[in-house]
């Protein structure tokens, strides 16, 4: 079962060239509907009897924690996070793929993304999915490894997948990948793992889910 949550306002809204977005969204909703790693994480969710959410806010961003966000607004609008990433949520499962556009300013070497912010693409997703998996529904990063296997190109769309392999307490062990979108092979290009873990003081901090 896929269920479509919407937002109440302005976190996912970006202020762009309207003609540029439309080109970008089309694209990446065109990308979303031909992909095979997409039709699978939603067959397995309806398999499973899980209800799969789709979305296009990653995290729950308060409007007055808006402006000082690196990827709901520092890191986000043409030519960066371009439009707003396509989600699928298997909360139950502790999972969610995700679909970016990634634009030219988000360069490190000429034409290739820089790899610290597809640690943090990745830091945000593997979050995101162990989350639904913690008593209080957030957590921090505690240690995270990334093996960076093929350059991502700028000006391209990805995916990201994030799975809890395991959840002792709260302590949760979540992996991803960075997989090319838009070609039919939709190669993995970076891998990583990580922990992360409910602080004892999560009760005191801004729900994000």
């Amino acid at each position: 079962m896929l269920n479509e949550q919407h937002s109440e306002s302005g976190p996912c809204e970006q202020p762009a060239d309207l003609r540029s977005i439309a080109n970008v969204e089309e694209q990446l909703l065109q990308a979303v509907r031909n992909s095979p790693a997409i039709s699978a994480f939603l067959h397995d969710g309806q398999a499973g009897g899980r209800s799969v959410q789709q979305s296009r806010c990653l995290l729950r961003v308060s409007s007055e924690a808006l402006p000082n966000h690196l990827t709901a607004s520092t890191l986000a609008g043409v030519s960066r996070i371009s439009v707003p990433p396509q989600i699928f949520f298997d909360d139950a499962n502790g999972s969610l793929i995700a679909a970016y556009h990634l634009g030219l300013e988000l360069s490190g070497h000429v034409g290739l993304i820089h790899g610290g912010f597809l640690a943090v693409v990745l830091d945000e997703c593997m979050g995101r999915a162990c989350f639904a998996r913690l008593p209080e529904r957030i957590g921090v990063t505690v240690h995270m490894e990334i093996d960076y296997r093929k350059p991502v190109k700028a000006d391209s769309m990805i995916l990201v997948r994030a799975v809890t392999e395991r959840v002792e307490g709260r302590k949760a062990w979540v992996k991803g990948t960075v997989m090319s979108l838009g070609d039919v092979a939709e190669e993995v290009l970076v891998e990583a793992h990580a922990l992360f873990i409910q602080p004892k003081w999560a009760s005191s901090m801004e729900q994000i889910m």
